[in-house]
């Protein structure tokens, strides 16, 4: 609901209380410095041979040191690997001589300054050379409100099919709509059942009023009226910590939701745990200021996302920040200019036009920033509820801090409506307390991954504002988006050929500098892509020699090597490996007629580790030869190596059988490769093995130097056979002793061949060796 004037009275007057105390108290400290001269401004240069990373910036006649730190993407914490403390007014670079191709570096670069404010700069930057593409994004649960579901199929539909282009593997699960607080124990016990189904599962993506978790015993915008448990969708995103609610008693503040008493679903917990998953939330229920339905609130932010994803919107790559609050020691937008500067240019930072004036594609940002006074729908000369509902914010990734809003959970709150109205906006963050860090966008991840990066933080980043790890830190938005995106790839035209071969023609992708293209294979858009083969991009065809009988769909991605997301003076010429939404099409396929009546055809597994596979034909002709396939999951076949083949005898009646050894990994089931004197090939019916558990494991038989040897035989007497691979008896001869060896008349036969040792009173053993002539 809409705050009375009594209630919009007294939290203009605690706000305005709370800014004076605030700015008083830190102004002798903070009134000289603008929040970017936190910032350090570096240019990457990449040198190609031998790999190496140059660092460099103006010099800085204040400077007494300056550090190099650098992590993988998966450390905690930055290493020390250089630093300047000599001649440091006149230093301006950091080489970095221990790279490698394809790995992305992260790096921390600290000056410290002598003098007044600032006494520190710093940035936080991701490059590399050539960075590995990152074909699989892992597995996104989309947790959808089930009285939403229904309504949403067509636009869940396609946005699934998005991600599923983007190298996504995507899951569902609906959750009931409720305000109870308890009900979110059930909602987390629906995500830790997929966590441990899906170990791949790194995101999820709350769409609708799924019960929201709250807890803590926090303020983190300073009011005493507001401390309490806050909305704390970090909750979802914990798969390993118990929280508690015994022990937190808290009933000052106003609004009655962040009351937070024992057993009162509202949790203990002030600070976050280690969050395993990335978390974000689309929740458009009460934001009447908007004029829309609730569901068209939802369509319309489905439909600018998939237009952005798109590259159809122009959205220019640059940033906004109108920072009201300069008063703060804390600095609160120095955080987005740290991030801003790591994805674009400083100078491509805007500091002086108005939040509101976002609204052509000429006046454009990708990213913004917004700090000022505030309530629940409102911050001080940035925006209003009511301004999303007919202004047109031209901005992507933005974030909002003031007094109040930072509890989203509330009618016609802000951060919702930025992203419910009907601008550009896709995600928003209460931002600047604690700092978020978004540098992550520069190579490619999401803004979830950025997120999560940021929740985790226990220290390396910094400087980290107040409330550093607290649980009201939240992702307005999808949190699978990314700060750039190529133009869709055009889906592909798939044609049958003979043999169960699918060819595959698409044209050229739009981008310049298109250097290959991945193909991927699954049954199904639930199913999860395997990448088939990657080819230069001088080639827009494909012949896939190893379909699957039924569904084939298949995923065309374009690549190129990207300049990571920087423009200007401090551009980044790290590069990393850019794939573009993928075309998809499928195709069925089905058991060619085959040109013989195959009367039967069978598979036995027997107790000597060999798989005896034979048929039966009524009538045959034309026939050159049949071949056969294998395969452990009745989908993907292969060929035998060396093929195991029997010629065709053209005759009425004939049967036929073939032996062929396990190996390692049994096979399921089998099938003819019936080829015709044309080299025609068809594909039979498929053959289930019988007994696959018979196999035992056989003695050592091993070939060398034109004999061969055996150890380990269950008996002393007995006779060994040697077979070719369509089961013909090349050789025997009788031994008498458990291990020895046998010298062979080597004109006889060469090649893989079947070993078998019949024993006189224990069963048989079999081994396939290969035999030099």
């Amino acid at each position: 609901m809409i705050e009375t004037a009594k209630q919009k009275a007294i939290h203009k007057h605690c706000r305005w209380v709370y800014l004076l105390v605030l700015g008083l108290f830190h102004f002798h400290l903070s009134s000289a410095q603008a929040p970017k001269d936190f910032t350090l401004p570096v240019q990457t240069n990449i040198q190609q041979q031998p790999p190496a990373i140059q660092f460099s910036w103006t010099a800085i006649p204040t400077a007494t040191a300056f550090y190099l730190g650098r992590k993988s993407l998966t450390d905690t914490s930055f290493t020390l690997i250089d630093s300047i403390k000599s001649n440091t007014a006149t230093a301006s670079q950091f080489v970095d001589q221990s790279i490698h191709i394809g790995i992305p570096y992260e790096y921390h670069i600290r000056a410290l300054l002598s003098g007044p404010e600032p006494t520190s700069r710093n940035i936080y930057l991701v490059t590399g050379l050539d960075i590995t593409p990152e074909l699989d994004k892992g597995r996104i649960l989309l947790l959808v409100d089930s009285t939403i579901m229904d309504s949403l199929r067509p636009d869940l539909q396609q946005f699934h099919q998005q991600l599923v282009s983007e190298g996504w593997k995507v899951s569902y699960e609906t959750a009931l709509r409720s305000n109870n607080p308890t009900d979110v124990v059930w909602v987390k016990r629906k995500i830790l059942q997929r966590w441990n189904q899906h170990h791949d599962l790194n995101t999820v993506f709350i769409i609708g009023h799924i019960p929201v978790p709250y807890a803590g015993r926090i303020n983190p915008d300073g009011h005493p009226d507001h401390l309490g448990a806050w909305p704390a969708d970090g909750y979802y995103g914990d798969m390993d910590s118990t929280w508690k609610d015994d022990t937190i008693n808290v009933v000052s503040a106003a609004r009655l939701e962040n009351r937070n008493i024992p057993g009162d679903g509202k949790f203990d917990e002030s600070q976050l745990y280690t969050n395993k998953l990335a978390i974000g939330r689309i929740d458009f229920v009460n934001l009447p200021v908007l004029g829309s339905s609730e569901i068209n609130l939802y369509r319309r932010y489905f439909q600018k996302n998939s237009s952005f994803r798109r590259g159809m919107e122009s959205i220019r790559e640059r940033a906004l920040i109108s920072d009201n609050l300069l008063g703060f020691a804390e600095k609160f937008s120095q955080g987005a200019w740290k991030s801003f500067s790591a994805c674009i240019d400083q100078d491509s930072i805007n500091n002086q036009a108005p939040y509101i004036g976002m609204t052509t594609p000429e006046n454009s940002y990708l990213f913004s920033y917004g700090a000022g006074a505030g309530t629940y729908t409102s911050a001080n000369n940035v925006a209003n509820s009511s301004d999303f509902s007919s202004i047109s914010h031209h901005t992507i990734f933005t974030q909002i801090i003031g007094s109040y809003s930072g509890d989203w959970d509330t009618p016609n709150n802000l951060l919702r409506s930025s992203i419910g109205g009907v601008g550009k906006i896709l995600t928003c963050h209460w931002g600047g307390r604690p700092q978020h860090f978004l540098h992550h966008l520069a190579i490619g991840k999401t803004i979830g991954y950025s997120t999560l990066i940021t929740m985790n933080n226990k220290g390396a980043y910094f400087p980290t504002g107040f409330s550093l790890g607290r649980v009201h830190q939240a992702l307005l938005g999808d949190p699978s988006l990314q700060a750039k995106y190529l133009k869709p790839q055009p889906k592909p035209t798939l044609q049958t050929l003979a043999g169960l071969r699918v060819q595959l023609t698409w044209p050229r992708h739009p981008a310049e500098h298109i250097e290959r293209y991945y193909i991927f294979r699954a049954p199904s858009l639930l199913d999860s892509f395997s990448l088939v083969q990657s080819i230069p991009a001088s080639d827009t065809s494909f012949i896939d020699h190893q379909p699957s009988l039924g569904n084939n769909v298949y995923l065309i991605r374009a690549a190129r090597r990207d300049t990571i997301l920087r423009t200007g003076l401090t551009l980044n010429h790290g590069r990393f490996w850019h794939l573009s939404p993928g075309g998809i099409d499928s195709i069925t396929l089905t058991s060619i007629p085959i040109p013989v009546q195959l009367t039967s055809i069978r598979a036995q597994r027997q107790a000597t580790c060999v798989d005896l596979v034979s048929w039966e034909v009524g009538d045959e002709s034309s026939i050159a030869y049949y071949e056969l396939t294998a395969s452990s999951n009745g989908q993907q076949f292969y060929s035998l190596h060396p093929p195991a083949r029997v010629l065709a005898k053209n005759q009425p009646g004939s049967s036929y059988r073939i032996t062929t050894p396990v190996g390692t990994q049994p096979p399921t089931t089998y099938r003819l490769r019936i080829v015709n004197q044309a080299q025609e090939p068809r594909y039979s019916m498929m053959a289930a093995v019988t007994q696959p558990d018979a196999c035992r494991s056989t003695p050592l038989i091993r070939y060398q130097n034109h004999a061969l040897y055996w150890e380990n035989l269950p008996t002393a007497n007995g006779t060994l056979s040697i077979f070719s691979s369509t089961g013909q008896r090349l050789y025997s001869s009788p031994i008498q002793q458990s291990r020895g060896n046998l010298v062979l008349p080597i004109h006889r036969f060469s090649g893989w061949c079947h070993v078998r040792i019949d024993a006189n009173d224990a069963a048989s053993v079999h081994q396939r060796i290969w035999i030099d002539k």
